[in-house]
């Protein structure tokens, strides 16, 4: 009885662990992907701009 209380312990342990780091690892990728997204945006806008004011120049 005591065995199965502490496997489902430390069951239940191990399945909180993992959870903390998978929500960590997701916002880690999700603002890393905002973050390139962004930055790719802003070379393209940045680019678009450039060439239309050498155009226009």
């Amino acid at each position: 009885m005591e065995l199965d209380h502490e496997q489902r312990r430390q069951r239940e342990r191990l399945v909180h662990q993992p959870s903390v780091i998978t929500v960590s690892v997701a916002v880690v990728a999700v603002a890393v992907t905002l973050y390139t997204t962004v930055g790719i945006l802003a070379i393209v806008v940045m680019t678009g701009v450039a060439v239309g004011v050498y155009a226009i120049l």
